[in-house]
């Protein structure tokens, strides 16, 4: 097997490249995962060979070592991502715990809506979100000014300063009760009170809104605080990367004195 080798290297390029392949081949099958990308690992070896081009079996095992911590260290941030999300996954679905609204605005919400929201929008979406949330709060504060008045067609004013589309909804509520846990509770009609009541409703909705948007980031901020992985979690990852990371060093360390070694007396290492 030795002679066989021997000869394989002084063969030309041709048949380093046939080295190379075998090796790729048998590494590879070992150093990735079934879901995980062969192209991406022998990318990566591609590129270590084309800066370090090594020689022989040695410094081709080297170069595969090579990738195969830095591989390792890709899967590693995986992993610490995971742990990142089932952590946030968590701090986003209990209805329980403290959520990141009731943390940043100091209100008793268990609502995760906006705390959702906050991890996913874009700070021009949130300015539009902001816009639109502060122009309806503007026209149902109109509506309520309006019906203040007494006026005998202030319900009708009222209406017609509403923001779009409240107009259509307003008469889905006719017949439902004001009141939802009193069975004596009075129903919503077509008058100025109960479009008050109505209409009070949605501005402390809207009022709501606008703090968790204009408080977005800081919510973003205290979802991922909330987060963040508790120590024995981690703490298995973090060794696991100071281990490869000594390991790394070494390795690169071995390749680069062996290659030295090749060097005509004198001559400066290129690393």
């Amino acid at each position: 097997m030795a002679t066989d080798i021997a000869t394989i290297e002084t063969n030309g390029n041709y048949a380093a490249s046939k080295l190379n392949a075998l090796q790729h081949g048998i590494l590879s099958r070992h150093a990735i995962l079934p879901w995980e990308e062969k192209s991406e690992y022998e990318a990566l070896v591609t590129q270590l060979e084309d800066e370090y081009t090594p020689q022989g079996t040695i410094e081709q095992h080297l170069i595969a070592e090579l990738a195969g911590i830095i591989w390792r260290k890709a899967r590693l941030r995986g992993a610490e991502k995971a742990v990142y999300l089932q952590r946030l996954r968590h701090v986003l679905h209990d209805s329980y715990g403290e959520s990141p609204i009731k943390a940043v605005l100091l209100e008793d919400s268990r609502d995760q809506t906006a705390a959702k929201a906050a991890m996913t929008a874009s700070a021009d979406k949130t300015q539009e979100d902001l816009n639109r949330d502060t122009a309806q709060l503007a026209a149902f504060n109109e509506a309520l000014a309006i019906l203040a008045t007494g006026q005998e067609d202030a319900y009708q004013q009222a209406l017609a300063a509403m923001p779009p589309g409240a107009l259509e909804v307003w008469p889905t509520w006719f017949g439902n009760p004001i009141e939802k846990f009193r069975d004596d509770s009075p129903t919503y009609q077509a008058d100025a009170k109960s479009l008050e009541i109505w209409i009070n409703g949605h501005v402390e909705s809207h009022e709501r809104s606008i703090r968790e948007l204009e408080n977005r980031q800081a919510i973003k901020q205290q979802a991922i605080g909330q987060s963040f992985p508790v120590p024995d979690k981690m703490e298995p990852l973090s060794r696991y990367e100071v281990h490869l990371d000594r390991k790394f060093e070494r390795t690169l360390s071995m390749l680069v004195k062996l290659q030295d070694m090749r060097k005509p007396s004198g001559q400066p290492s290129s690393h």
